[in-house]
């Protein structure tokens, strides 16, 4: 591949070590947004059951029989 290229083999290496360690950056920031998300789906389920929750709290006090 050098040869036909036309470059020097240290150059060739340097640019697959580039391109191996932003591959490596990529898949480690996506990974890290993957689980910001998750985190996030967590959370926001969390405040959808508290929701709920405060919603049937609501109907008790005001004796509603029907939802909102």
């Amino acid at each position: 591949m050098v040869k036909e290229k036309g470059i020097l083999r240290q150059e060739f290496l340097k640019g697959q070590l580039e391109t191996l360690a932003f591959f490596r950056e990529q898949t480690k920031r996506e990974l890290q947004l993957e689980n910001m998300l998750e985190t996030f789906l967590r959370t926001m389920g969390k405040y959808l059951n508290t929701m709920e929750n405060m919603n049937e709290i609501m109907h008790e006090l005001m004796e509603i029989d029907e939802p909102l």
